[in-house]
């Protein structure tokens, strides 16, 4: 019974990025630094992804005879496309800087 309120309770708040573009302005400086601190955390997974596989290769075979120990070091897809997102993210919250100092220029004219 109370698992099920907890869990309602944090469906009703919500990401608080979507969050604050559903119920304030769009344009906000806190919905800008979300989207870049979204941005660092993807960059920072891609990053932890690269150096995380040859270590963990090396562990698993460090028990092993010398010669026949891994170390396995690679660039796939998933990493790549982390990069690619985390930019994405970062270069939308840099334009959400920008819109919202055009938003409040605009609304000083009104």
């Amino acid at each position: 019974m109370a698992q099920q309120a907890r869990t309602k309770t944090r469906r009703a708040r919500g990401i608080p990025l979507f969050d604050r573009l559903q119920h304030e302005t769009p344009f906000s400086h806190a919905v800008a630094a979300l989207l870049r601190r979204a941005g660092l955390i993807a960059l920072a997974g891609a990053v932890t992804s690269l150096f995380l596989t040859p270590v963990a290769t090396l562990l698993a075979t460090l028990a092993n005879p010398p010669g026949s120990r891994t170390l396995s070091v690679g660039l796939g897809s998933d990493q790549l496309m982390l990069f690619l997102l985390a930019g994405l993210l970062f270069v939308m919250g840099h334009v959400m800087v920008l819109a919202t100092s055009m938003n409040e220029d605009y609304e000083r004219f009104v």
